[in-house]
């Protein structure tokens, strides 16, 4: 058996249906379909456990400890959803099994932190965008735009209280990577870029992404020694694939973010590693590049554990 446990969440925006416009929820049922990563890792590493979380559609009266919720409420759902994956993380660990999670929004990785249960862990956070929104700067209040402010503790803190063992990371905790599509920011924003250690364009001005990552884990090194890390499918440069609907030029590419990955994995412990927002619809080849990604950067997270 191999040191991996895969860990499937196919939900966007508390919801498994598409008729919202989006097919993220799909992405997880893709990239853990048969024949696409649970046949390259079973190559790679030996047979690897699934689990497979599809029973959260809403809250059920026995969620959150017996306290009530409302069931058919967005949040509500998000909050079972995370609390889920939470249990699921918590479980892996507990065996010693490293936790490769692919879920169909970001903020999966709330329940992923809870699901570690480390107030000393860090995160490296590769996406186009820093998903570092709050109520209050959001136009148009989209939750998936603030999972980082919640980590941080920026926003949601009742909410995320209630996630079995959430952790609010400090801001020198959090490294952020890509962040270079802007179409989603309010003009008025424009000068906060980002939570923690930044490696995007601003960043980049004059230099490379290997220097400015490399110099951005060694202020990130300062801090901590082990690392939860989140790939958003859209983080790659929209010319090599199509996350989602959300991609963008000036990404790294596929080959930077394995380079991104082994260079931390040779300075920090990684703790678990998520691939999440894959749009089906968008580009049905993207599996070709994300399948053989994950697993590379699988493989160099498991080296980070030796």
């Amino acid at each position: 058996m191999s040191d991996i446990n895969l860990i499937g969440l196919p939900y966007q925006f508390g919801r498994r249906s598409d008729d919202h416009g989006y097919q993220m929820a799909r992405g997880p049922e893709v990239l853990l379909g048969p024949d696409a990563v649970p046949e390259a890792f079973d190559s790679a590493f030996g047979p690897t456990e699934s689990v497979w979380l599809d029973d959260l559609d809403d809250a059920k009266s026995s969620d959150a400890g017996g306290r009530p919720l409302s069931p058919g409420d967005q949040m509500v759902r998000q909050l079972v959803q995370n609390n889920g994956l939470s249990a699921a993380v918590r479980q892996a660990k507990s065996r010693g099994l490293f936790p490769v999670v692919a879920a169909g929004g970001c903020n999966s990785s709330i329940g992923t932190v809870g699901g570690l249960d480390d107030p000393a862990l860090g995160m490296i956070w590769l996406d186009a965008h820093h998903d570092a929104e709050t109520p209050e700067t959001s136009p148009d209040g989209l939750f998936e735009g603030m999972p980082v402010s919640v980590i941080a503790g920026r926003c949601w803190k009742r909410w995320s209280e209630r996630i079995d063992g959430f952790h609010v990371m400090p801001e020198h905790h959090i490294m952020q990577v890509g962040l270079h599509d802007l179409s989603f920011v309010d003009p008025r924003d424009r000068e906060f870029r980002g939570i923690g250690h930044l490696v995007d364009p601003v960043a980049m001005r004059g230099s490379t992404f290997e220097k400015t990552f490399a110099e951005a884990l060694t202020a990130l090194r300062r801090h901590v020694d082990r690392v939860y890390v989140h790939v958003d499918a859209d983080v790659i440069d929209a010319s090599y694939m199509r996350g989602n609907l959300h991609a963008a030029t000036g990404g790294p590419s596929p080959d930077q973010v394995r380079w991104a990955v082994e260079r931390a994995a040779g300075e920090l412990r990684i703790e678990a590693l998520s691939l999440t927002s894959y749009d089906v619809a968008v580009d049905p080849s993207a599996p070709a590049v994300l399948v053989p990604l994950l697993t590379d950067l699988a493989r160099s997270a498991l080296k980070s554990r030796a």
